[in-house]
């Protein structure tokens, strides 16, 4: 019965995650429509919903298997409980009350898959069945646009641009992004041959996704990961890590300084223009909109509805129908004020803290993730908006913040309990 259950949750989770990539279904459901065609956009389907709902309900079951470890990982995380509760309770204040309860329980929803994936598995198994879904979402890939109809290679505005097994180019290079730090940081611990293959194809996938900011987040990336991973690795102190530091700060400083004398160049090659396609424009326009709700917000997803909504003055103002902030962290604080705003970031420097710990405990490559998924979370945040939602990214800060409380607590109790016969790799 238990080796049933065993197989039956690493199924469920492996396929909840793809799922929550947004990998395969939306992209078959669209039928390959790109960005610029008619239909693109149109991503309401019952088949996806429905199997997002069967996810739900699975997990709700599932976490009642483990409720100790479940109040346990909740009770040390009472900033993102509370931050939660601000969002189920915002529709209280929401235009468009109705919309904004069914996204509010969509997002708690996908926290709970996260909560499911932080209760269940450790950190090791964790990031191997990343690793497993990474590997299936890159092989896939190369399939859908090697095959025909070519369902990899976007139309529209976007002629040419690899997207996978995804709807967007852009959501794709994120994903190759994040999938080439995970396979570096396994092939440095395991130093298994196909991770070690896997790091390059990730990449030339992502330099064909053509997205610039996917590509600062895996530069962001892989530069974090080398950074922790010499720290740990060389067993260096603080002081010792002086010349890296001051190696990595000249090379970001010799990057930006070349970045800013060509930005003419830069933003002509990539298309952009000099103010990220218009968005500071707007920004300004937005923080005033957030300071007239300050508080508590428009409600989670109340303020994007066109010319009927709070976003009219920003749509009338900018002179182009803006469809979200494109920025994280602007677009938290128009949902759920600057209150809410501020129990995410207390939240998240306290993973943040525990992240160090976990590094400091364990010492291994592993240990890595946890900080370099928080660097990503903030660069991917920048200029895109996709901190809080029901998508894989939230999901992944989810699990994490509710996962280091308890693999820290197995691992302190592991290594003391004299019994346990404790190895640097018992609890990971």
């Amino acid at each position: 019965m238990k080796s049933w259950l065993a197989l039956f949750e690493k199924t469920f989770t492996m396929v909840a995650l793809i799922h929550f990539s947004e990998g395969f279904l939306p992209l078959i459901l669209s039928r390959g429509v790109s960005e610029g065609e008619a239909g693109f956009g149109e991503t309401s389907h019952p088949l996806n919903a429905g199997l997002f709902v069967l996810i739900y309900f699975i997990t709700y079951v599932l976490l009642g298997l483990r409720w100790k470890r479940l109040f346990y990982a909740i009770a040390q995380n009472p900033f993102m409980a509370a931050l939660l509760g601000l969002v189920l309770c915002s529709f209280l204040w929401s235009a468009y009350p109705v919309n904004t309860f069914i996204e509010s329980v969509r997002v708690v929803a996908a926290s709970s898959f996260g909560l499911y994936f932080a209760t269940r598995y450790t950190s090791r198994e964790q990031l191997n069945m990343l690793s497993t879904v990474f590997t299936i979402t890159v092989l896939a890939s190369l399939v859908f646009a090697i095959l025909p109809p070519r369902l990899g290679i976007m139309g529209g505005i976007h002629a040419g641009a690899w997207r996978g097994i995804f709807v967007h180019k852009n959501h794709f290079g994120l994903i190759m992004a994040l999938s080439a730090a995970t396979f570096l940081m396994q092939w440095f611990d395991t130093k298994k041959q196909r991770y070690k293959w896997l790091v390059p194809v990730s990449l030339v996938l992502l330099l064909l996704s053509k997205s610039t900011g996917a590509l600062a987040v895996a530069l962001v990336a892989i530069t974090m990961l080398l950074f922790y991973y010499s720290y740990i690795s060389l067993r260096l102190g603080l002081v010792s890590l002086v010349p890296i530091a001051l190696f990595l700060v000249t090379v970001l400083i010799l990057g930006g300084m070349w970045f800013s004398s060509n930005l003419e160049l830069v933003a002509a090659t990539t298309g952009k223009d000099l103010t990220l396609t218009g968005r500071t424009v707007f920004w300004q326009i937005l923080w005033d909109m957030v300071l007239q709700n300050p508080l508590v917000g428009y409600g989670y997803k109340g303020f994007w509805y066109g010319l009927n909504g709070p976003s009219r003055d920003v749509i009338q103002i900018a002179m182009w129908t803006v469809p979200e902030a494109h920025n994280g962290f602007l677009e938290m604080a128009l949902n759920l004020g600057l209150g809410g705003l501020s129990l995410f970031f207390v939240g998240y420097f306290m993973t943040l803290l525990r992240s160090v710990r976990w590094l400091h405990l364990k010492a291994n490559a592993r240990s890595t993730w946890p900080l370099v998924f928080l660097n990503i979370l903030i660069v991917c945040n920048l200029a895109e908006s996709s901190l809080m939602g029901f998508g894989f990214f939230w999901l992944l800060y989810s699990s994490l913040s509710f996962s280091l409380p308890l693999n820290i607590r197995d691992a302190r109790r592991s290594r003391h309990s004299p019994s346990s016969g404790f190895t640097a790799t018992a609890v990971s």
